[in-house]
């Protein structure tokens, strides 16, 4: 294969693709080794990086900045002041003054400015600041947490372990795929899903963000997302020569660099629901080298994820973890259709409705509907049947005794 591969926790890199000869060293965070975040790769003209703004500073005459509340190979993270609308924002600066990172960021506004919906976080305003910096700014999302925040917290058994039950993880990821699935029908796919960029707020609202390296496929459905000639014509040519996305989520089709579409954003979701669940990669041991990584992938064996115990609510539910192996498989045809086929088999294991996805006799699904109420109610079902069997061994008893007081 002759694309490269950029990894998204360096974006400013551009990597060629691993061969026997070179193969790369994915470190923990999913970046690859070989190049510095925010930096190049070796014999890469770096970008020029944008002098770091200081609190209080004027981006422009309309915004000061507040803190940096985050960075990435592209561009930073800003809150700022609105001195218009009196209000705080997030602003994402460009940072990098490559060309080709310079569209990359418009079409990224371009792209989330467009999409409307209460699970992606809307785009306010776009502009140029007093350094000739492109930039845009969002809703802030205050007391926010990542889902790979909350999912390091409940690995460490953290204060809030407790509150997040598998179906409460359920219907988180349930919010996702409404996102996705809105996303795709305008004809745009998002390319890295994964824990960092599922954000919860405060209020316990959920977004799918940072849409950087998300593309436009031709399968919309309702008014297609629009980007201009010059950027359309830019990411194509970047596009040939490049993989983007984070390697240890992408779908076999993703890192394979052949073509993809609305399933493979929904393969990356799958990997985050086992990865919810199980508190476990579902490729751990996760591989170091890229090439062996890629080798994983596309070879398709998994563990099924109710083998993984859990601090809450104990062994994952057997139809969960169907779920899972169906979502993660490597023949795109035999997994959900689209992120919202994933959204209502969730929503049918929600309502313990689950005959679609275990079918059998009817003794088999009998049995399958009782081990998900057990699995999603472990105190309360057992309690149940154990007052039943009280109470029906002390009716019969009664019968007995009156039958024979009546003798």
């Amino acid at each position: 294969m002759s694309s490269e591969i950029v990894d998204t926790s360096a974006r400013t890199v551009n990597l060629p693709a691993p061969t026997d000869a070179s193969n790369p060293v994915l470190k923990p965070s999913g970046r690859l080794d070989g190049a510095q975040p925010g930096g190049a790769a070796p014999g890469v003209t770096p970008g020029v990086d944008v002098p770091d703004a200081e609190p209080g500073d004027p981006v422009s005459a309309r915004y000061a900045v507040v803190e940096e509340i985050g960075r990435g190979g592209m561009g930073r993270v800003l809150e700022a002041r609105d001195e218009a609308l009196l209000r705080e924002v997030a602003m994402k600066v460009m940072r990098s003054r490559k060309r080709v990172d310079a569209d990359r960021f418009t079409v990224e506004a371009q792209i989330t400015g467009q999409l409307d919906h209460p699970n992606v976080l809307p785009v306010y305003d776009y502009g140029v600041d007093d350094e000739g910096n492109p930039y845009f700014t969002m809703k802030l999302v205050r007391g926010h947490t990542s889902l790979a925040e909350l999912i390091d917290e409940l690995r460490e058994g953290g204060p809030r372990v407790r509150q997040w039950t598998f179906r409460k993880r359920v219907m988180l990821i349930q919010e996702v795929c409404r996102a996705l699935h809105y996303a795709h029908v305008r004809g745009v796919l998002h390319r890295d899903v994964k824990p960092d960029n599922i954000v919860i707020g405060a209020y316990g609202e959920v977004y799918l963000v940072d849409w950087g390296v998300a593309t436009l496929s031709t399968q919309a459905q309702i008014r297609p997302v629009e980007i201009h000639d010059e950027q359309r014509r830019s990411l194509a040519e970047s596009e040939a020569r490049m993989i983007v996305g984070t390697p240890v989520y992408m779908s076999p089709e993703q890192i394979k660099g052949d073509a993809i579409d609305a399933r493979s954003d929904v393969y990356s979701l799958v990997a985050v629901l086992y990865e919810l669940l199980t508190l476990h990669h579902y490729l751990a041991p996760i591989p170091e080298g890229v090439d062996e990584l890629r080798a994983r992938v596309t070879k398709g064996k998994r563990t099924a994820a109710e083998r993984y115990t859990c601090p809450v609510g104990g062994r994952v539910p057997r139809n969960l973890s169907v779920i899972c192996l169906r979502g993660l498989s490597v023949d795109p045809t035999k997994r959900f259709a689209d992120a919202k086929d994933l959204e209502d088999t969730l929503q049918r294991w929600l309502e313990g409705k689950n005959e679609v996805l275990c079918p059998g006799t009817c003794m088999q699904r009998g049995m399958n509907e009782s081990r998900n109420l057990i699995d999603q109610y472990p105190v309360a079902v057992p309690a149940a049947l154990i007052t039943a069997g009280v109470l029906g061994s002390a009716w019969v008893l009664y019968a007995s005794y009156v039958a024979l007081t009546v003798t």
